[in-house]
């Protein structure tokens, strides 16, 4: 069976989450802590941190766009997305735990930043034919 099919359906995965974490960056960058559920009343500090932040989500999405075409082979631009992804969805765990639980739809994303990178990344592992073996360099 050819591993093209699910190759390119891995890389529309990984373009996909590059082009809504740029759409949903520039919606802050546009309207600040307006954006968020329930933030309309941050402190201007906070929205001005919301809306730098936000510029280096669209950094992310950025480099997931570039990757997707190959992203099935681009194991270290993949891992390293998967990780930070993955290092947002802890930090919202640390939010959560510090000042209260977030509103639905912020559950909803935390828990897929917390279980999609590891899926994306034995999906890449899958697709590379290695999915048991020590990871390439």
């Amino acid at each position: 069976m050819s591993r093209r099919g699910p190759a390119l359906a891995f890389n529309a995965v990984v373009g996909l989450i590059g082009v809504l974490a740029v759409l949903s960056g520039l919606y802050v960058v546009g309207f600040g802590g307006g954006a968020i559920p329930g933030g309309d009343a941050v402190a201007p500090s906070v929205d001005s941190e919301l809306r730098l932040l936000a510029v280096f989500w669209i950094g992310f999405g950025l480099v997931a766009i570039r990757a997707a075409p190959h992203a099935a082979t681009e194991t270290r631009t993949v891992r390293a997305l998967a990780l930070a992804l993955f290092a947002g969805g802890a930090a919202r765990v640390v939010s959560w735990v510090a000042v209260g639980r977030p509103a639905g739809g912020v559950v909803v994303l935390t828990a897929l930043e917390l279980a999609g990178p590891p899926a994306l990344v034995l999906w890449q592992r899958v697709l590379a034919g290695d999915a048991g073996a020590a990871p390439k360099r």
